[in-house]
């Protein structure tokens, strides 16, 4: 009976551990078109940080906007960010 109390507490841990691994530090998720041909093929599975605030010009940011997904590539114009379809710029 102890072998299985502990075989349950480790099993436990183990889950908790991939819950807050995947669910709160890294996503996991797969690219679903082919937007970001040839670097990332649709079906390729993507492994990203969620913690990340700092972004650089080159960056592939995986994003969700009103319940879907998107993954977009950063690039810098003039002090403006873009992300393909939206455009985030800082106007002081």
């Amino acid at each position: 009976m102890a072998e299985v109390r502990l075989f349950l507490t480790r099993l436990t841990a183990m889950v908790l551990l991939l819950w807050v691994l995947f669910g709160l530090i890294f996503g996991i998720c797969p690219m679903k078109n082919e937007d970001m041909m040839p670097r990332i093929s649709s079906g390729d599975l993507l492994l990203y940080y969620r913690l990340q605030q700092n972004f650089v010009s080159g960056d592939v940011i995986v994003l969700q906007k009103d319940g879907k997904r998107y993954v977009r590539y950063r690039r810098d114009y003039r002090g403006c960010t873009a992300l393909r379809k939206w455009k985030y710029c800082d106007r002081k």
